[in-house]
């Protein structure tokens, strides 16, 4: 998940229930009124001004192609022991023939007698005893298989090298670099680059359209509040109404600033068997591009695209 939300540029988080939620960057840049307005009601804040200026944004993207079905994508090497009656958990790595790790757009299930035999003793030369082990898959996840393996017999047996996992591989080629850049800031500001690796981007379209954003985001300094502290009185109210992913106005008189923020962390420190209750922030100050939002009024009716 960490991954998904570095790769669209949105956020993840657990809520004051313990729910986990997802908000995508569309959810930053939409357009609407502050939950608050917070004036005068910090005890402490850290404000920076033009700590996020970058005028060459590098992305890096990784293409990937799915590859054909039936393929062998985690070969047994050696005999594995398996007690009576017992069932374990086995976590694979994926790969090809070439040493190549992998992941898998689909796992075939596995089946005894083809995928899989057993035996009573460890070089083959025992009797077969394929009818009492089991190999299930669990779970895939990312490059790699969660597998139980089961001996539902009274002996112990042995599964014998090549027992495999088939199914589709999805193949990841080398890093790709998309890179933007404004002149016209770096002769401004001097050059600073941004460079980001996102892997779950398989497009040089995907990685353009991200270094854009921000780009448009981080070309130009500005000041921003990164945390604030409430006051413990006055700001008791906003601390317990307000909670992540709202949006507040912040007034702060000690900097002379004013800002709408996304508010993406919080935390609480309650002290005196209660009577002391002090509130953290952590803030994302909105995007100082504007943007478009499609289905607020009818297209060509009430608005039209023009180029």
């Amino acid at each position: 998940m960490q991954a998904v939300a570095q790769a669209e540029g949105g956020r993840f988080a657990a809520d004051r229930d313990g729910v986990l939620v997802y908000r995508g960057r569309g959810d930053t840049l939409s357009a609407g009124s502050p939950a608050a307005t917070l004036d005068r009601l910090g005890e402490g804040a850290s404000y920076t001004y033009g700590g996020e200026v970058y005028n060459r944004v590098r992305v890096g993207v990784r293409p990937r192609r799915v590859g054909a079905p039936n393929t062998t994508l985690w070969t047994l090497d050696g005999s594995q022991r398996l007690r009576p009656n017992r069932d374990l958990t086995l976590i694979v790595r994926l790969g090809l023939p070439n040493g190549r790790t992998v992941g898998a757009a689909s796992i075939e299930p596995l089946v005894a007698g083809s995928d899989f035999i057993a035996n009573t003793q460890p070089d083959g030369s025992g009797a077969d005893a394929t009818g009492q082990v089991g190999m299930y898959i669990v779970a895939v996840e990312g490059g790699a298989v969660r597998l139980r393996v089961e001996n539902t017999g009274e002996n112990a047996v042995y599964l014998m090298p090549g027992a495999r996992l088939r199914g589709t591989p999805v193949i990841g080629g080398d890093t790709v670099w998309v890179e933007r850049s404004s002149p016209s800031s770096a002769a401004a500001f001097g050059p600073r680059t941004l460079s980001m690796v996102l892997p779950l981007l398989d497009s040089v379209e995907s990685g353009e359209e991200r270094a854009d954003f921000e780009l448009a985001g981080r070309s130009n300094p500005r000041g921003q509040l990164t945390r604030l502290t409430l006051s413990e009185r006055a700001g008791l109210g906003h601390a317990l109404a307000r909670s992540l992913f709202d949006r507040v106005q912040i007034i702060d008189p000690h900097t002379g600033h004013t800002g709408l923020y996304t508010i993406i962390g919080e935390a609480h420190r309650i002290t005196m068997g209660g009577a002391r209750h002090q509130t953290v922030w952590t803030l994302e100050r909105l995007p100082q591009a504007e943007y478009w939002t499609l289905g607020v009024a009818p297209l060509g009716v009430e608005s039209r695209l023009a180029v």
